[in-house]
Parts: structure tokens; C-alpha cells; sequence
């Protein structure tokens, strides 16, 4: 009803986005989200929420990006900065998921070897 009434407002798109996202219906919460963000593109709560999407995505560049531009306006944001924060954390996990067996491998040969 909300969003019926107010289909222009970021603030109703963010909260049926958020919404869907608790009921489980990723692929609509993913479009309110882009949409409030269309709407209000610096509209904090809603870059969080929807770079957290994109990091469970695997789209951890784009939430970087939407990150850092709302960092513009929102410099020592604390939930900004921890979303940043969870994003590298993807970043380095991506990096070295492939390497697991490797890094293992070599803890184990150092080990053994004191």
C-alpha cells in the first residue's frame, strides 16, 4: 500500500526490499533495493543492505563500488566502514579458497618439520 501510494519513495522501496529479503524473495528484494538506490543513491541503510546482496552474490567489486560512493557523502560511516570491511573480507577469502589445499599442505610440511 505504500508503495502504491508512493512508488518515487526510496524509503518505501528500501523497506519492501528489506522486507522481501527477510520473506526469502532474493529476486525482488533485489529490486527494490537497486530502485531506492536509484531513487536516494547515497541512502546509507540501503547501500548496506544491498552490498551485503551483492557480496552473498559473489559480486564483490560492485558492492565495493557502491561502498566507496556512498562513502563520499558518508566518510566515517560505522556501518559503511564494516561493510567495506566484510567485502575485502570476500575479497580475500576468494583469493585464497582456491590456494586451501596448498596452504594447508605447507602448514602441515612446517609442522612436521619443527
Amino acid at each position: 500500500k505504500v508503495l502504491a501510494d508512493n512508488p518515487n519513495s526510496a524509503y518505501a522501496n528500501y523497506a519492501l526490499g528489506r522486507y522481501s529479503l527477510l520473506t526469502n524473495r532474493i529476486k525482488r528484494a533485489r529490486h527494490h533495493l537497486k530502485r531506492a538506490l536509484e531513487l536516494n543513491p547515497n541512502f546509507q541503510p540501503c547501500v548496506v543492505l544491498y552490498s551485503k546482496l551483492l557480496i552473498a552474490r559473489g559480486k564483490v567489486n560492485k558492492a565495493v563500488e557502491l561502498i566507496d560512493r556512498a562513502r563520499i557523502e558518508h566518510p566515517n560511516d560505522c556501518d559503511l566502514l564494516y561493510a567495506l570491511a566484510q567485502a575485502n573480507l570476500a575479497r580475500v577469502r576468494n583469493i585464497l579458497k582456491p590456494k586451501a589445499k596448498e596452504i594447508i599442505f605447507l602448514t602441515a610440511c612446517l609442522i612436521a618439520t619443527h
